[in-house]
C-alpha cells in the first residue's frame, strides 16, 4: 500500500486516536491498537473496523474524524500513521515470523523446543493439572518449556518466560516482553493459537514473495541462455573471410 501524505487534518485525527489508545491501555499502545482497531493484526485500521468501535472514541463526530484520518480515501489508516516505532517493530516481527516458521503451530513448537513425543505427553499432563486441578508429578511441573495444552483438542500455549527464551533461541531478540504483552490472552496471561492467527497469512505472503523471486530468477536465466545461444548461432552463421592471396 502506498505511503500516505500527512496533512494538518490527518495530524489532528491521529492525535485523537493516540489519546484514545493511551486511555484504553497506558502500558501498550500496540496492545490497545490490536484490542480495539486491528483484530486481524495486519497493521491497518479499516473503515468497518473503525465503525465497529466509533462509539468508544471520545469525539463528537466519529464520521468526521474518519474523514480526517482517511483524507486520501484509501479506506484504511496505517498503524504507521499513529506510531512509527510500534509499526516498525510489528512489521519487522511479522516479517521474521513469516520467514522462519511454517505456521502458527510450527512457531509454537519451535518456541517451546518440543522435539519428542515424551515432551508432548509431559505438556499434556501439565495442562490437565492446570485446567482441572489434578495433581501432577513434580517432574512434570519442572518442565523447562513453560508450555501447557488447553485440553486434548486445543493448541499449545506459551508463558512469557518460554516466549522470551524460545524466540531468543530462534533468532529474535527485540522487545520480547512488549510483544508478549501485546499478543497474550489477558484472561490466561499466555500466548495461544488465537494470539498467533496472523502467522499463516504472513507465511503465505513470504512464500509468495519467494516464489516470485524464483520465477523471476528462472526467467532471467532463461533469457540469458537464449541470448547466449543467439550469439553463438550468429557466430556460426557469419561467413568466414577468405584471403585472395
Amino acid at each position: 500500500m502506498a505511503e500516505r501524505r500527512v496533512s494538518s487534518g490527518d495530524a489532528a485525527g491521529t492525535q485523537i486516536i493516540r489519546i484514545c489508545l493511551r486511555s484504553w491501555n497506558r502500558d501498550s499502545l500496540l496492545r490497545a491498537w490490536f484490542d480495539h482497531f486491528d483484530d486481524d493484526r495486519n497493521g491497518f485500521l479499516e473503515q468497518d473496523e473503525f465503525n465497529a468501535v466509533a462509539d468508544r472514541i471520545a469525539h463528537p463526530n466519529p464520521y468526521q474524524l474518519w474523514q480526517q484520518l482517511d483524507s486520501d480515501r484509501t479506506g484504511y489508516v496505517s498503524l504507521r500513521d499513529i506510531s512509527e516505532d510500534d509499526a516498525q517493530l510489528w512489521f519487522e516481527f511479522r516479517t521474521f515470523c513469516g520467514a522462519n516458521f511454517k505456521s502458527a503451530k510450527d512457531m509454537m513448537v519451535q518456541i517451546l523446543g518440543i522435539n519428542s513425543e515424551e515432551e508432548r505427553k509431559e505438556q499434556k499432563q501439565i495442562s490437565r493439572s492446570k485446567l482441572f486441578g489434578l495433581r501432577s508429578s513434580s517432574k512434570a511441573h519442572k518442565s523447562s518449556t513453560g508450555a501447557v495444552r488447553a485440553g486434548e483438542e486445543c493448541s499449545f500455549t506459551i508463558s512469557e518466560e518460554a516466549w522470551i527464551s524460545g524466540l531468543t533461541r530462534c533468532g529474535w531478540q527485540k522487545h520480547l516482553p512488549e510483544l508478549f504483552y501485546a499478543l497474550k490472552d489477558m484472561r490466561t496471561g499466555l500466548v495461544d493459537a488465537t494470539s498467533l492467527r496472523w502467522v499463516e497469512p504472513e507465511v503465505r505472503k513470504y512464500n509468495q514473495k519467494q516464489e516470485m523471486r524464483r520465477r523471476t530468477g528462472a526467467e532471467q536465466k532463461a533469457k540469458a541462455a537464449a541470448r547466449k545461444s543467439q550469439r553463438a548461432s550468429l557466430g556460426r552463421d557469419t561467413p568466414k573471410k577468405t584471403s585472395l592471396f
